[in-house]
């Protein structure tokens, strides 16, 4: 999230002050890439669902994010999981 002057690269435009509650969380160990998922409920009910994944060869990050409010988000749980459970790198 933004503090102070830092740039926010998701652009998830959460207020610095907001409360935010872990809601998912798993790593992410394959051999081609690493990386985490993270999903957080903020105090204004938006879901931020984010996922780094770094190519272990090339050691690029790539990063996705998926922002809802909670009902869209439970609504699409599952089209949202699938998305986020498909993204590769590189030539991965």
């Amino acid at each position: 999230m933004v503090t102070g002057g830092e740039y926010d690269p998701l652009g998830t435009e959460v207020p610095e002050d907001s409360e935010l509650t872990v809601t998912g969380y798993s790593e992410i160990l394959e051999p081609e890439v690493w990386g985490l998922r993270i999903a957080v409920l903020t105090d204004q009910n938006q879901v931020i669902d984010m996922l780094g994944l770094v190519d272990r060869r090339s050691q690029t990050l790539s990063l996705a994010s998926i922002s809802c409010t909670q009902a869209c988000y439970s609504e699409h749980a599952d089209q949202i999981a699938e998305i986020q459970s498909s993204w590769k790198t590189g030539e991965n």
